[in-house]
């Protein structure tokens, strides 16, 4: 209770004391005297019931958050999905997969990442709004759906640190797509079905192909932003180190680069058919390692692993192996056999999503601390 409802409580107390007092004196019978206060005491907690509602809003812009910044704000409380009641048992898993941003085809359960920030609002509201209600009925289910809250809080988290990752990577693949893009056609983030033997078969992506007469080159793209130097050692693993020398990345790009080269290859194999030379298709798929971060020095400096700046020079060094018309058969058959976007297993992010992902982020604080006094 506020001030506000504390000084109207004292005073109506005291009018009531009063009127008693005054009734007595005047003679006037006790019961009617206590039936008239009670009349007024009762009048007066039903005015301070209905008036003291949750003041939401302001609650709201103690976390820094105004509603005129969400999308269509009324519009949500229509939605009958996200209306349903808190009592609801599968209420937890809806709420996760209404806010889960990785594409899954299983998943995927939204057409706009703003949808998110009002769906969070919303909900936020319900159970400020009926926080005595959910308290007198607490129970697994209404916990489960402030732990699917938390759960999503850190994937959110999650995603960020994923998107960083991803923006930068981006960074380094458009370098090299641009860098070769005149020695022939760029396919960037291929992916295609590979067979990885004893009958398991998966997804292959390559960052970044070059088809040209000189051979199919698969780029596997480097862009270590933390990293000084790398180097490749004998066994095949790339390692990057900071200016300390500590190991800041530590991956199998031998492994890596087979897979490629393998994915490609088969999937050529089976499907091109070409005379002489050039028949051996194999032999002119080159899979190589693409340092993209100019801050970054390569050690050992074997013919796998280029800088991005010398890339195109030392592609010119390749003989020529195929005429203009079998890259295009090669381009037509790489770009056709391409994995479908549902089957894909990367992140999406929309532009109107990363910018507010502090409000999202706000929203959630909120909806934790409301769970918190709850419980």
């Amino acid at each position: 209770m506020d001030g506000y409802h504390k000084i109207w409580k004292v005073l109506a107390t005291i009018i009531c004391l009063v009127i008693f007092i005054l009734n007595c004196f005047l003679g006037v019978g006790i019961f009617w005297t206590l039936l008239l206060c009670f009349s007024l005491w009762g009048s007066f907690l039903l005015f301070t019931r209905r008036n003291k509602k949750p003041n939401f809003t302001k609650k709201l812009n103690e976390y820094g958050i105004k509603l005129d910044e969400l999308n269509e704000f009324p519009a949500i409380a229509k939605n009958a999905i996200v209306r349903r009641k808190l009592s609801n048992g599968a209420y937890s898993n809806l709420l996760m997969r209404q806010l889960r941003l990785v594409n899954d085809e299983f998943n995927i359960n939204y057409n706009d990442e703003m949808e998110i920030v009002n769906r969070l609002i919303y909900l936020a509201h319900e159970y400020y709004k009926n926080v005595k209600k959910i308290k007198n009925n607490y129970n697994e289910n209404i916990y489960n759906n402030f732990t699917a809250i938390d759960e999503f809080s850190e994937h959110l988290s999650d995603l960020k640190k994923e998107y960083s990752k991803i923006m930068v990577g981006n960074d380094g693949e458009n370098r090299v797509a641009n860098s070769v893009k005149g020695l022939g056609d760029v396919i960037s983030n291929s992916n295609v079905w590979n067979d990885y033997g004893d009958g398991h078969t998966n997804r292959n992506q390559q960052d970044v192909i070059l088809i040209s007469q000189r051979g199919i080159f698969i780029f596997e793209v480097k862009n270590w932003t933390t990293s000084r130097y790398i180097e490749e050692t004998q066994s095949g693993y790339l390692i990057g180190r900071d200016k300390y020398n500590n190991k800041t990345h530590f991956v199998n790009v031998a492994q890596q680069s087979l897979n490629h080269k393998k994915a490609i290859g088969n999937l050529l194999s089976d499907n091109l058919s070409m005379d002489g030379e050039s028949g051996e298709i194999m032999n002119n798929v080159h899979s190589l390692i693409v340092n993209a971060n100019d801050n970054c020095r390569v050690l050992s400096h074997r013919d796998t692993i280029f800088n991005v700046s010398e890339l195109s020079e030392r592609l010119l060094e390749y003989p020529i192996c195929f005429n203009p018309n079998e890259v295009a058969q090669i381009v037509h058959i790489i770009t056709a056999s391409q994995v479908s976007e549902q089957n894909r297993n990367h992140y999406i992010f929309n532009e109107e999503l990363i910018p507010n992902l502090p409000l999202v982020e706000r929203c959630l604080r909120f909806i934790h601390d409301t769970g918190q006094s709850i419980r």
